[in-house]
């Protein structure tokens, strides 16, 4: 799987979980250790404008959720970062 980390999810890593941003091949592994917990999708209103429902993946040993899109010409090979949570928003 291809990743690409948006500027807002570096971002929000460093804020959050720390100053040493993970390299691809480490939030590829901590995408594969993940639960899903939301696939992503694209749904529309009844007027026809697209809602995007960005992917959820729960890593309970880190304490975080990582959100993301699919990415890629089919939009099924990649995976584009978008953010991070953590249970404490980065607080600690």
């Amino acid at each position: 799987m291809k990743l690409h980390f948006t500027r807002h999810f570096e971002e929000r890593w460093v804020e959050r979980v720390g100053p040493r941003r993970p390299t691809r091949a480490e939030a590829e592994a901590i995408i594969r250790e993940s639960i899903q917990i939301q696939q992503y999708r694209d749904v529309y209103t009844p007027r026809g404008r697209r809602i995007t429902i960005l992917a959820s993946y729960w890593h309970p040993g880190r304490g975080l959720v990582i959100k993301g899109a699919r990415s890629g010409r089919d939009g099924k090979t990649g995976l584009q970062l978008v953010t991070v949570l953590t249970a404490d928003g980065g607080q600690a």
